[in-house]
């Protein structure tokens, strides 16, 4: 049965086999019937691989392993930087456990093997579709999620991100999540004194199998959250994490909202998460050294692709006294602020000592609950309160 929506799949097939791609070229049309097709007869170099992205905009990209696996793998590493959001799909002469595994950690995310089935096809690309829905169909699929991206180290992402779950627990009828996604230094655990057998390593393993009593078992409850940690321990193969965004597509079918904390913008892992994201804030300071990061930040998502529309800009620790003041931020960055958030740094260092999330009537509790109804309580895109970077930068 064909997936749904197949039209979005994009398809660009890089085969210099003749065979293969007459094998492979009705498998596709059953699986995605109407998805366009864009063939590519030679291992396309980098230069050629970027126009390809910019020209056919492809949703899916299907690469011939069994003719040469080396320029496979090399098309592999030119795609993965210019666009890690796009699934690739490795077509393998045979069952080879070790080149199947290879393919996976260098960037595949499913496979395909000699003979090529229907059934083989829609298993696979059903598996994508659940991973990279078409944007239509991304809100009707559950939680309303909130990536938290710090632009440079110290501007306070990760104390915005749990006091920003706290208030969408209140507002939400349903359970909300809180995801430290940081598997390097993430500080959920330190700052809310947490500590878990688990972590979002349980729920890759899991796969498709994952469901709501799974979900249980893997966070922390704390404080009327559900708490998702990164592993206790800094893991050896970071550059081996595959995509995020499983973790935020099997979190939607159980959360009606999801504060991820993220570690930084950049990197295949923290794209995938902000590419499945409903909205981003960055978060900044009014200190030079933050904001040139922040306008770095803005230009490499501009290159991975993100919609830019969903990203909303907060200055954190914000002091008219010090630093840039909020107008000339909007000149160096060509972008309005969406919300600043004033320093407390009282209220939030007693409230890590303690471990606790910081007093609704705070001055950070207060302005938290502000952003909250700008982000979370109003789902008007057109409000001008949540007016995205690209509509921001448009207006000079």
């Amino acid at each position: 049965m064909p997936i749904a929506d197949a039209r979005y799949y994009k398809t660009l097939l890089i085969c210099q086999n003749r065979q293969i791609s007459a094998e492979i070229a009705p498998v596709i049309a059953s699986a995605l019937p109407l998805a366009p097709v864009q063939e590519v007869k030679e291992f396309p170099g980098r230069r050629q691989l970027a126009q390809l992205l910019k020209s056919f905009d492809p949703k899916l990209c299907l690469i011939d392993f069994a003719t040469d696996t080396d320029q496979a793998f090399h098309v592999v590493a030119e795609l993965s930087s210019l666009d890690p959001n796009i699934p690739v799909v490795a077509l393998l002469s045979g069952n080879n456990p070790d080149l199947i595994l290879r393919c996976l950690r260098q960037g595949a995310t499913e496979f395909l093997i000699h003979p090529f089935t229907a059934d083989q096809a829609e298993t696979a690309f059903e598996k994508i579709a659940r991973l990279h829905p078409p944007p239509s169909s991304r809100r009707l699929s559950g939680a309303r999620v909130i990536a938290v991206v710090p632009a440079k180290g110290a501007c306070g992402a990760t104390t915005i991100s749990c006091n920003l779950a706290n208030v969408a627990r209140k507002m939400c009828k349903g359970k909300t999540l809180l995801a430290d996604l940081d598997p390097l230094t993430g500080t959920v655990s330190f700052l809310l004194k947490l500590k878990s057998t688990y972590s979002f390593l349980d729920v890759l393993s899991r796969g498709d199998t994952i469901d709501a009593d799974v979900w249980k078992q893997v966070v922390t409850v704390t404080q009327g959250l559900d708490v998702l940690l990164p592993p206790e321990h800094v893991m050896e193969a970071l550059d081996e994490l595959p995509d995020a965004s499983q973790i935020v597509t099997s979190g939607q079918q159980i959360y009606e909202s999801m504060i991820v904390d993220c570690g930084s913008a950049w990197g295949r892992w923290n794209v995938s998460i902000a590419a499945a994201a409903d909205q981003i804030l960055l978060i900044t300071t009014n200190e030079l050294g933050a904001l040139h990061a922040a306008q770095r930040v803005l230009h490499y998502w501009e290159l991975m692709r993100i919609d830019t529309d969903k990203v909303k800009l907060v200055v954190n620790r914000y002091h008219r006294q010090f630093g840039i003041h909020s107008d000339s931020i909007a000149s160096v960055l060509e972008a309005d602020v969406l919300h600043l958030i004033p320093s407390d740094y009282d209220t939030l260092q007693r409230c890590t000592m303690e471990g606790k999330l910081a007093p609704g009537n705070s001055t950070f509790g207060k302005s938290v609950a502000q952003l909250a109804e700008m982000v979370i309580a109003r789902r008007n895109d057109g409000d001008r309160g949540t007016a995205g970077i690209r509509g921001m930068l448009s207006r000079n």
